[in-house]
């Protein structure tokens, strides 16, 4: 066993190694590591579903106390229309807040949130800053999370072959 380890007095344990120990303050949640990926796919029919030049399709929900560590589009199948399509993700308030809008008729396997210029201003919030932020959206309450078809001529309806997926990491704060 290593040094620390039992726990000893108010020290916290993390995967059976003690790497803090408590001050004043009481412990109340002993190193808790609720982190996850979720993965969620997009088909063409819901990107046509709005027969305008824009859709906002929910992506899903966030519990209260839920950081977005990072987002992830993947081009699955690249829409084969003539005209321009971007893709954006974020929140519902802020559609471009986690991904900028990229675009959709890339090659499939294409990444977008896997280089700065491509991150949204709600987990990179200045072009400044030389790491990503955690962005928690509420303590209290939900937070929509969607992502933004937009046509560059024609309607979305005029869309083909758009297929992807919206990769999220997240952290549920204690």
């Amino acid at each position: 066993m290593s040094a620390g380890f039992p726990p000893q007095g108010n020290a916290i344990p993390f995967s059976g190694v003690s790497v803090l120990t408590a001050g004043t303050l009481t412990v109340t949640n002993a190193a808790e590591v609720r982190s996850a990926w979720h993965k969620f796919s997009w088909t063409n029919a819901m990107v046509v579903a709005a027969a305008s030049t824009s859709n906002k399709i929910a992506v899903c929900t966030l519990p209260a106390k839920t950081l977005v560590k990072r987002c992830l589009v993947v081009i699955g199948t690249a829409a084969t229309q003539a005209a321009t399509l971007t893709v954006q993700a974020g929140t519902a308030a802020a559609t471009d807040g986690f991904i900028v809008a990229s675009n959709a008729k890339a090659a499939a396997n294409t990444v977008y949130g896997d280089a700065d210029a491509e991150i949204g201003t709600l987990l990179f919030p200045t072009a400044a800053d030389d790491h990503r932020v955690d962005y928690l959206p509420s303590y209290t309450a939900t937070t929509a999370i969607t992502i933004e078809f937009v046509i560059g001529a024609g309607t979305l309806a005029d869309v083909t072959a758009s297929v992807g997926h919206v990769i999220l990491e997240t952290v549920a704060v204690p």
